[in-house]
């Protein structure tokens, strides 16, 4: 039981952490329903977490008194009233929209594997190698012609590649870096060495990526680490992160010697691309081949236009199945007999407190914003009662890492809209919230010797 929960758990964060958006997609076909094979693995890995709880009556009722459970039971009910409605209406439209709501059960998978030391020490061991499998993942982005050119297909609403998407990766690889830098000497016995290597690549490759989010995120985790590890600490993150920048370049320029331009999403990778691609935060400054900053002031826009529609979308919004924004980007057709070149509309507004605002109304706005200050509430409170140089606190500086860095990122592209940014994130916040309570404690010494 023990190795199948195990196995079921690391599959299904593998795929979704390294496949990302073509693991989302990937799915069985019974007669006209399409069934996602991540969803799959990811229940199964409730199903046999729970099965393996042997208080499960008292671990089911630790988790429905948590404040931000119980947020989430009612952001839950308010979007059912709203899907009676909107599933005759929209069909699976409706039904993905609501996702980023409904995924929220997986904070009950995480809790679970959060309820003793055996389970904490497994569950802290099985990143290591996932963080290595992306980053190895990622470095075929430079694969001639693209891995997407030979993978397979598969999808729900359109078909897509299997392998070759690197959707929002550098999420993985700054966290992945983190993981070694903060929980990898104490958790696996890999050499110390090996792991900075690793944290320092895992940053540099990040960099390749070229996200205006990392670079926001950065600035974050330094403050964060200083508040709440001191000043030497913060300095370590930091010198991994301009190492890492540093190797990128360095690789950059040994390539360039032989006839060979490294370009990265955006541009050149060069140190003056990295200042104009940060200047580009600015809404006034712009660079070809990046999105400007303005597209996402146009889109939160047209997002608030939906809220302020009526009174009653300003009280309980509007609910599932229609996009939120006018984009649309070229799409893949569904199927060999339809045309191809369509247009997808762009759903979401590219900020999960707006998609909550415009889908579920200020009183569901206002519940996801109490969630969020009960997260920060706890960390904050568990990290300044808890003493520096233990496994305990670097524990929890690394959870609360993980949470910030991804409402960063959720507050400016779709990530937790997405099956492959929402469940991993929802497992381990809910990890987290089980790590959080005060009848649980965890030290290296528990980790190495279970």
């Amino acid at each position: 039981m023990k190795s199948l929960k195990f196995i079921f758990l690391f599959a299904a964060l593998a795929g979704f952490l390294v496949l990302n958006y073509g693991f989302a997609n990937w799915s069985l076909y019974v007669g006209k329903l399409s069934i996602p094979i991540g969803h799959l693995l990811s229940f199964a890995a409730l199903f046999f977490a729970f099965i393996a709880v042997k208080e499960k009556r008292k671990t089911t009722l630790e988790f429905l008194k948590e404040p931000v459970i119980i947020g989430w039971l009612i952001l839950s009910g308010i979007s059912l009233v709203h899907l009676a409605f909107d599933l005759p209406r929209y069909g699976g439209y409706a039904a993905r929209d609501a996702s980023f709501v409904a995924e929220g059960a997986f904070l009950f998978l995480g809790f679970l594997w959060a309820q003793s030391d055996e389970d904490r020490t497994l569950f802290l061991r099985g990143p290591g190698l996932v963080f290595l499998l992306t980053f190895l993942y990622s470095l075929t982005v430079l694969w001639p012609g693209g891995l997407a050119s030979i993978s397979p297909t598969s999808g729900i609403f359109q078909r897509i590649p299997i392998i070759g998407n690197y959707s929002f990766i550098y999420f993985s690889l700054q966290i992945g870096a983190l993981f070694y830098i903060l929980l990898a000497p104490r958790t696996m016995k890999w050499p110390a060495p090996f792991l900075w290597t690793l944290a320092i690549l895992q940053i540099g490759w990040m960099f390749y990526f070229q996200a205006r989010s990392t670079y926001t995120s950065i600035l974050v985790i330094i403050a964060i680490v200083l508040i709440f590890d001191g000043i030497r600490r913060a300095l370590h993150i930091s010198t991994l992160h301009l190492a890492g920048f540093i190797a990128l370049i360095a690789l950059a320029g040994i390539l360039r010697g032989f006839g060979y331009n490294l370009i990265g999403r955006g541009g050149e990778v060069s140190p003056t691309f990295y200042i104009q691609h940060a200047d580009t935060i600015n809404p006034e400054n712009n660079l070809p081949n990046v999105s400007p900053a303005n597209w996402r002031l146009e889109v939160w826009r047209e997002a608030i236009g939906h809220w302020l529609a009526t009174p009653a979308t300003i009280l309980v919004g509007e609910g599932f199945g229609r996009p939120l924004t006018s984009k649309q980007i070229p799409g893949v057709a569904l199927s060999a007999g339809e045309p191809q070149g369509i247009l997808v509309a762009v759903r979401q507004p590219h900020d999960i407190h707006l998609t909550v605002l415009a889908r579920l109304g200020i009183i569901g706005f206002l519940v996801w914003a109490f969630i969020n200050a009960r997260i920060m509430y706890l960390f904050i409170r568990s990290l300044r009662k808890d003493p520096k140089d233990t496994f305990e606190h670097a524990l929890k500086l690394w959870l609360f890492l993980f949470y910030i860095t991804g409402m960063i990122l959720a507050s400016v592209q779709p990530w937790l809209e997405w099956s492959f940014g929402a469940i991993p994130f929802y497992i381990v916040l809910g990890f987290t919230l089980g790590t959080l309570s005060p009848h649980q404690k965890i030290t290296s010494k528990e980790v190495y010797d279970t």
